[in-house]
């Protein structure tokens, strides 16, 4: 009797999910489709997941990941950035790998929910746990991967829009720290000329996602200017105030600069600064700077832009101060 009660307890564990089976099988089938709830179109959660990294699928996205500039795609990695491209930016992935143990993250829930909506139910894809390790780049995937197309902005700004312009900006890591801060603190556009693909992983990951949810313009500084469009970086930026990040003669603390409205500010190479081509496209710009309390070569660009910027929030909000 006892080990039939035993076999009873470990029949209902099973049934409950508690004991931590995966999509390898029949039970963990089992227990997603039960977590749906609502079936979609498609019964993707009903498919069994794929386990060879020779399949086609999994060939598919390999390609998408090294050829993401020419195929036009962003690669993104990890639920909050999905999600965000799904339900903030409103756009439909070209595929997504789903492992099971995604729906176990703190944001599962919401996964599932998103990918019951039938507009790409067909795009979704269900792999096993080992394989979604050995497909993603990061050394703790959370068991989502989404491949989406870039968003296309047209090469306009509104009168009061504030813009951050990357001058060859080539660490992919500033580059995506910078958007993702331009979009936190409500900076309208970001032009990237000539610097790492905003669209790239390491930059993706950095911006956590950001450049999706905001104009984010790839530019040259010679006549292509925004790339497609064939306008030039000056013409976009008009009249406002350009403020240019860097420490001369001539450059004042950042404080003291008027960034309360309208503005483009500046932020050069972490090698060489601001080049001339910019001072060249770029009319009357002015020189700012974040002063140092120490003997100091110089800041990140990240951080130098991120201070400003944070000060520009802060005479929006209090311009009276």
């Amino acid at each position: 009797m006892k080990g039939f009660l035993v076999a009873l307890m470990v029949l209902m564990c099973v049934s409950q999910g508690v004991l931590g089976l995966r999509a390898s099988g029949v039970l963990a089938v089992r227990s997603l489709t039960r977590r749906m709830c609502v079936e979609p179109a498609r019964n993707w959660h009903k498919d069994a997941a794929i386990t060879s990294a020779s399949n086609g699928v999994i060939k598919e996205f390999k390609n998408y990941s090294k050829k993401s500039k020419k195929e036009g795609v962003v690669v993104l990695d990890g639920h909050r950035m999905v999600l965000d491209a799904i339900e903030v930016a409103r756009l439909v992935p070209r595929l997504i790998l789903v492992s099971e143990d995604a729906f176990d993250a703190p944001l599962g829930g919401d996964m599932l929910l998103a990918l019951r909506d039938d507009a790409f139910v067909e795009n979704i894809r269900l792999i096993h746990p080992d394989l979604m390790k050995a497909v993603s780049d990061t050394k703790s995937p959370q068991g989502v991967l989404g491949v989406f197309e870039k968003p296309q902005h047209a090469p306009t700004l509104s009168e009061d829009a504030q813009v951050l312009v990357l001058d060859r900006v080539m660490d992919p890591g500033n580059v995506g720290t910078l958007v993702r801060t331009a979009y936190g603190l409500g900076w309208d556009a970001v032009m990237a000329v000539e610097c790492a693909d905003p669209f790239g992983s390491k930059a993706v990951r950095s911006s956590m996602g950001a450049c999706l949810l905001m104009p984010v313009l790839e530019c040259s500084w010679g006549p292509g200017g925004v790339v497609g469009s064939g306008v030039g970086v000056g013409a976009i930026i008009g009249d406002r105030p350009v403020f240019m990040a860097e420490l001369n003669g001539a450059s004042n603390p950042h404080f003291e600069a008027d960034l309360s409205g309208a503005c483009a500010l500046v932020i050069g190479s972490e090698t060489t600064g601001i080049g001339d081509d910019a001072r060249t496209a770029l009319s009357v710009p002015q020189s700012i700077h974040v002063p140092l309390a120490r003997d100091l070569e110089s800041l990140n660009a990240a951080v130098a832009g991120a201070i400003i910027m944070g000060e520009a929030s802060r005479q929006r909000i209090a311009p009276s101060s």
